[in-house]
């Protein structure tokens, strides 16, 4: 149970640095290789909810913080985790990153990696 609860929120704290894109300041290009944008990670210091934390040091709001040193952990009672950002405006996302922090869990990687999650989108956070 311990096992799957840890996988549950490192998928959250994952998805957490969901948007950084590959380069921190690159360019999506449609079909033809047109460039139609610049990328970016909107998540970066985005508004932040979350089921639980593990402790002061692994609150929500590491997990968008942009640093890799920190991360966002859950170890609440709840059945499903999850890990809710607000980005302040509607965004036509192009490509998001879940990146594994293993830390100082190193010994448990790669059997810790995120995996089993979804990332999923509101426009008014109730549905």
């Amino acid at each position: 149970m311990k096992n799957k609860w840890f996988a549950i929120v490192m998928a959250v704290m994952v998805v957490f640095g969901l948007l950084q894109p590959a380069a921190e300041s690159g360019y999506a290009a449609d079909g033809d290789g047109t460039v139609v944008s610049e990328t970016r990670n909107v998540a970066l210091n985005a508004i932040v909810r979350a089921t639980g934390a593990c402790a002061p040091n692994e609150m929500p709001q590491y997990a968008v913080d942009g640093d890799v040193t920190t991360k966002w952990c859950d170890k609440s009672a709840a059945t499903n985790k999850w890990l809710e950002l607000d980005l302040r405006e509607a965004y036509t996302i192009n490509q998001w990153v879940v990146e594994n922090n293993c830390m100082a869990e190193s010994n448990k990687c790669p059997f810790w990696n995120t995996k089993d999650f979804r990332l999923q989108k509101s426009d008014d956070g109730e549905t």
